[in-house]
């Protein structure tokens, strides 16, 4: 995506066909389970679909429900997402010297929603825009949490604690093609008991 005062354009492509595209890549694509592949190959079969989705990705939070669910409205209030890009800039620091320097940026979080899957799974989708590896991008970091309090339909997990995995990922591409990151799943990791201890003060 070209820049302008150092942000991402828009392409310049009618809104009607945007929202046109739009809608078919969520029926025919992201309705149900997707790859990079199959995403190629949906991008393929329309001349502007690469210039409309470049420096966007996509992916999947899939886990089963034995794990339980968020208690809110959607599943996918039960995920935190968050995105960064860092920065490589040289500095001079005297006597000719030059010094590198990285530092993370905030962009846009995902977005995310509920998504249909088997009786014996639940998942939520994501997508978001990231920034094309370059001089100055050395890549992008995608952070996955748990959010807000979950509901265990069964009662049986015991006391613990649950966990994206994995946690996120770092990633990038210097054509800023659109990008399918790997399936997330959620683990539950259960506490065990810790006899009592006792030190003198």
């Amino acid at each position: 995506m070209a820049e302008q005062g150092g942000q991402p354009s828009v392409p310049s492509i009618d809104p009607a066909v945007r929202l046109k595209e739009a809608r078919a890549l969520q029926r025919d694509v992201l309705s149900h389970a997707f790859t990079q592949a199959s995403l190629d190959r949906w991008m393929a079969a329309a001349a502007d679909r690469l210039k409309l989705f470049e420096e966007m990705f996509w992916g999947t939070i899939r886990w089963p429900r034995t794990l339980g669910r968020s208690a809110g409205a959607a599943l996918a209030d039960g995920f935190t997402l968050s995105l960064q890009y860092q920065s490589l800039s040289a500095v001079a620091v005297g006597g000719g010297a030059v010094e590198v320097e990285t530092a993370w940026h905030d962009l846009p979080a995902p977005t995310k929603w509920d998504a249909d899957d088997d009786a014996d799974h639940y998942r939520v989708n994501y997508a978001g825009s990231y920034r094309r590896t370059s001089l100055n991008v050395t890549g992008n970091k995608l952070s996955v949490a748990i959010a807000g309090r979950w509901i265990n339909p069964l009662g049986l997990l015991g006391h613990g604690y649950r966990l994206p995995d994995p946690l996120g990922f770092g990633f990038g591409g210097l054509d800023g093609r659109p990008i399918v990151l790997p399936e997330i799943t959620v683990v539950y990791h259960i506490l065990q008991p810790i006899s009592p201890w006792m030190v003198k003060l």
